[in-house]
């Protein structure tokens, strides 16, 4: 059995403020990770489940998201193996 790596997701919020959040994959009944990336672009909102609160986040609240490590799954309109310059 492979070890799973968490998944660090970063809102980053049109006011200017970001949050980081980390959680571990689930598992689809098949044993194969679900796609965050898929889950995420497909709503209106992401909702996270804290230890304390449900957070929702509506997408029009929202600047900018990263995924790391990035999905292995991606959109054909996804531009790959890009290096970001400062």
């Amino acid at each position: 059995m492979s070890k799973l790596t968490p998944i660090s997701l970063t809102v980053h919020y049109i006011n200017g403020e970001s949050y980081q959040f980390e959680f571990m994959p689930h598992q689809t009944l098949q044993g194969s990770p679900i796609n965050p990336l898929q889950q995420i672009l497909g709503s209106h909102e992401i909702i996270i489940e804290l230890e304390d609160r449900l957070l929702v986040i509506p997408m029009e609240n929202i600047q900018a998201i990263e995924i790391s490590p990035p999905p292995s799954i991606l959109p054909d309109t996804a531009i790959r193996h890009a290096e970001q310059v400062d």
